[in-house]
């Protein structure tokens, strides 16, 4: 994933793991950074985002900051310090109905990787629980006005 791609360009261990996977719509904690950034800030500090992953992130990168966690993954959220650059496992460009199609479009395929990823589990997107869609349009309003730090 695009996650784990630049989390590990940044330098932090990313690990395939049957018991970090996750499938469906997911419950989420803002962590304090989380509630105080201007972008997240916008999210309440208990929300639910898509997801579909088996490789997860073990640690926040050096120079980055953790914005979400679950008891699943400590590793949700991060934004780099210093710069509007934020990345998260899950998927705030998805609601529950777009990833219960993206889901079965690509489940047969999954399943070859993680034997959980049956068909039967496109029920564990939620539909209507889309805490996140607005957050890809906050970060841009956010950044394009100046709002996160930078240096």
């Amino acid at each position: 994933s695009l996650y784990c791609g630049i989390t590990n360009h940044l330098g932090a261990k990313i690990e395939t793991r049957a018991d970090f996977s996750e499938i469906g719509t997911v419950a989420y904690e803002l962590t304090e950074s989380g509630i105080n950034d201007p972008v997240f800030s916008s999210l309440e500090p208990s929300f639910h985002a898509q997801t579909g992953h088996t490789d997860a992130v073990i640690s926040v990168p050096a120079g980055a900051t953790l914005l979400a966690h679950n008891p699943q993954l400590n590793t949700q959220a991060f934004k780099v310090d210093g710069c509007p650059f934020y990345s998260t496992q899950f998927h705030p460009d998805l609601t529950g109905f777009e990833a219960r199609a993206r889901y079965l479009a690509l489940q047969e395929g999954l399943s070859d990787v993680n034997s959980e990823a049956t068909r039967d589990k496109v029920e564990r997107f939620v539909t209507g629980s889309d805490s996140t869609q607005d957050l890809l349009a906050h970060f841009i309003e956010v950044t394009v006005h100046g709002e996160v730090d930078t240096p």
